[in-house]
């Protein structure tokens, strides 16, 4: 498993074409994180470290509730990570192969949402390249 000093990596989230994404016990701040880490592999055939440095940077200028929220940039390993807020819930993708087609308002409600934090986004000059059901997340009624 992942060793990064001030954190306690409690289990693998996902993996996508780059990276591996973990949830985190960030010990210092005693707080669930969400550490998303570039794939050795993916960098050396695609470049993807500068990519990568280059979604950090513009993950720390976004400040929205429908972002999620960037902490901070790491080095694990010689690797480099970015850890982000967990959002305790699942993703559209999940919710929907569960439970089967969303009622239109809800679903509505769900693109509203996703609209508005991609207009914060182009309006800090980004640009998500990676629209898709299950790089949404809904979060869990309180």
């Amino acid at each position: 498993m992942l060793t990064i000093p001030g954190y306690t990596v409690q289990k693998e989230l996902g993996r996508g074409g780059m990276g591996v994404v973990y949830l985190a016990h960030n010990t210092l701040m005693d707080r669930l994180e969400v550490i998303k880490v570039i794939r050795a592999e993916g960098a050396i055939k695609t470049s993807g470290v500068d990519r990568f440095l280059k979604e950090i940077q513009a993950a720390a200028r976004l400040n929205h509730p429908n972002v999620v929220t960037a902490y901070s940039a790491l080095q694990p390993d010689g690797g480099i990570a970015l850890a982000m807020a967990y959002v305790d819930g699942t993703d559209l993708d999940q919710l929907v192969k569960a439970n089967g087609p969303l009622p239109v308002l809800r679903a509505c409600n769900y693109v509203a949402q996703a609209a508005q934090g991609l207009q914060h986004a182009l309006d800090m000059g980004l640009c998500h390249r990676d629209i898709k059901p299950s790089n949404l997340m809904v979060t869990k009624v309180k």
